[in-house]
């Protein structure tokens, strides 16, 4: 056969020639074959046929157009060109006689293109030319023009039936499976999750949509990379959805995701193939920028700082290896890089330093009206028009991942029963509840009353001033959480003293504080988990001493990051210091919960009434002003209703 060596991209390249040839000719453009004046936009069907039409392209320049004479600029979607050579294209091709823009994508060209260019000129596949390219490559006669599915593929996939000799019905057959596959992702693509169908994600959702819009304006010229956001890093508990987050802002800027860690990377092998695994990641991002490269468990690099024994060196070149790729010394152009993690203080600080990962956004476990927009999104057009809030509200301390296996458990009971979905399958798995004894509601109401008074009257010092309380009238097996008091900053502290801290303090202390006062002893309500009042209080009081400055001695010991309540398991002496400041801060909460029991009564009768108290209720309680909340009268009903109150 008369081409029989020709490679697949070399008959790629002439069945360009040949479509690129054909379509001037067509429109009357002779005089840029002769090698005149003249500006061309040329846009083709398919990114992967850019290189050889920009190959096609230049061949022709050569015996039309003379050396040095014509200029052609590839505009795709893996490399935008840059605002300052498309801004002024005059200037920066004032030497050429012929200038073509090339792309894919008409809306890749910037709008000055469109207006300067003399002609713009569509390239689509040609099957009956295709056919001619065929038989001159190989004497026998495969009829494209009986395959109407061939107009919507591109030459290059076109030049590999041709080289590899496929019959009609082999050609049909693999482009049928081509179809199924291309209409399946588009469809899973189309339903697949975006930032404008996800909810829970607060200021990282906003942050992303502004992140699509610039890159939508760096994809078509108007912005150069320079001016968009590098990287982010997306912290918070298990299963709130970071890796979702990545999926969905890849889909809303309609960019190819790489998902990424560094257990990926450290399976192949030895520190070298690490390195080798981490920079084929970039570089396979960077070959398809714009891109979003995504790097899971961020934490797992470590920080230098706190590297030691024989393995240091080992991690300080893993770290390294990544900064040189995040400062983009290899060109990072194009690739965004979102980072997870759940320990963000384990990160070393160099990552996350400006122009690296440079932004970092806390996302938090939903909130009811969150957690009942998660709930409708995987029941997607199940139960529409059902009233789900009462679930929603049942799904306390719920990440997004818990939700989504509720939802797929209660799918599968309907399964089970062969039948739809139905609300009733919800409220089934709700979890279980336990109501409480009134004694203890009791004690609850006026452990969260005593939070709201002392932390009212020391709201100077504070900086905020509590503006709602709820309590709870059953738990959930697993979830110890009985109330709570909702905060609102009125003058935040920049610059702290030992006052200051002291009266964050007090406030934790403050619900421990009312039971000793008011019901003689406190409960073990305020301790017993990481998070709780004494926990908080006890990390203040530790970093006045260690960290801070503000305690017996002015010896820096550790950052505030790692002022645990473990630290003081291992120092007696820090322990009794720490101790002695705590009793001071509960000695005065106490003092303040004496002085102000008229304006904690009213606060817990209407919790033990109802259950909340908001804001504009809660600022008139604590005024003393209206006609059902004066704090005598409650105080009065209040002791006809807990006798023994009288005699604390």
């Amino acid at each position: 056969m008369k081409y029989f060596q020709r490679t697949q991209d070399s008959l790629a390249l002439e069945l360009a020639r040949a479509h690129v040839t054909r379509q001037i000719r067509k429109h009357g453009l002779h005089q840029f074959l002769a090698g005149r004046v003249c500006t061309l936009a040329i846009i083709i069907g398919h990114q992967e046929d850019l290189e050889f039409y920009e190959r096609a392209l230049t061949e022709i320049k050569h015996y039309c157009a003379g050396p040095r004479s014509q200029r052609i600029i590839t505009i795709d979607e893996k490399q935008a060109q840059r605002q300052k050579r498309l801004k002024r294209p005059t200037e920066e091709f004032s030497w050429a006689r012929q200038t073509v823009f090339l792309t894919h994508n008409e809306l890749s060209l910037p709008e000055h293109v469109l207006a300067t260019a003399e002609y713009v000129v569509p390239i689509k596949t040609d099957v009956s030319l295709c056919e001619a390219v065929a038989r001159d490559f190989q004497y026998t006669k495969i009829e494209f023009s009986k395959i109407d599915e061939l107009r919507d593929v591109s030459l290059s996939r076109i030049a590999s039936f041709i080289t590899q000799n496929w019959t009609e019905m082999e050609i049909r057959k693999k482009l049928h499976q081509f179809t199924c596959v291309t209409k399946i992702s588009q469809e899973s693509r189309a339903t697949d999750i975006n930032l404008d169908n996800l909810v829970g994600y607060g200021s990282a959702a906003i942050w992303g949509k502004l992140l699509a819009s610039d890159l939508h304006l760096y994809r078509t010229g108007q912005l150069p990379w320079a001016d968009i956001d590098r990287g982010i890093l997306l912290s918070g508990p298990p299963g709130v959805g970071k890796t979702m987050f990545a999926r969905a802002l890849a889909n809303t800027c309609n960019l190819p995701l790489y998902p990424h860690s560094l257990a990926r990377w450290q399976s192949q092998g030895s520190l070298d193939d690490l390195l080798q695994a981490m920079q084929s990641a970039f570089e396979e991002a960077s070959k398809n920028a714009p891109a979003i490269l995504f790097l899971d468990e961020l934490d797992s690099f470590g920080n230098r700082a706190n590297l030691s024994g024989h393995n240091a060196n080992y991690g300080r070149q893993v770290i390294n290896g990544l900064l040189e790729h995040l400062d983009g010394v290899s060109n990072r152009e194009g690739v965004f890089v979102i980072a997870a993690t759940n320990m963000p203080d384990l990160i070393d600080p160099a990552i996350t330093r400006s122009g690296r990962i440079e932004h970092h956004v806390a996302i938090k476990l939903p909130d009811p009206a969150e957690r009942e927009g998660i709930l409708k999104f995987h029941l997607g057009h199940d139960l529409e028009g059902e009233d789900i809030s009462d679930v929603a509200e049942s799904l306390t301390d719920a990440s997004g991942a818990d939700i989504a296996k509720f939802v797929r458990q209660a799918r599968h009971i309907a399964r089970l029963e062969k039948r739809p979905l139905a609300l009733s399958d919800l409220l089934r798995l709700k979890p279980a509840t336990t109501p409480l004894q009134p004694e203890d509601i009791h004690r609850i109401a006026v452990h969260e009353a005593g939070h709201v008074v002392v932390a009212h009257a020391l709201s100077d010092s504070l900086g905020m001033m509590p503006v709602s309380v709820k309590i709870n009238r059953e738990v959930q097996s697993g979830n110890a959480r009985l109330g709570g008091v909702k905060m609102r900053n009125t003058d935040p502290k920049i610059v702290k003293l030992r006052e200051n801290y002291e009266a964050e303090i007090c406030s934790y202390l403050g619900g421990l504080a009312a039971e000793h006062v008011i019901l003689g002893a406190h409960s073990d309500g305020g301790g017993g988990v990481a998070g709780s009042d004494l926990s908080k209080a006890t990390e203040i009081a530790i970093r006045m001493e260690v960290s801070f400055g503000l305690g017996e001695n002015l010896t820096f010991w550790a950052t505030h990051d790692e002022c645990k309540p473990d630290f003081v398991t291992c120092n007696p002496q820090l322990q009794a210091v720490v101790n002695k400041t705590l009793q001071s801060c509960f000695a005065k909460a106490c003092e303040i919960i004496e002085a102000k029991k008229d304006f904690l009564f009213s606060v817990s009768a209407i919790l033990e009434r109802i259950g909340e108290i908001k804001e504009d209720e809660l600022l008139t309680v604590l005024s003393g002003s209206g006609t059902d909340l004066q704090p005598e009268r409650l105080r009065s009903n209040y002791i006809d209703n807990y006798p023994g109150l009288s005699e604390h």
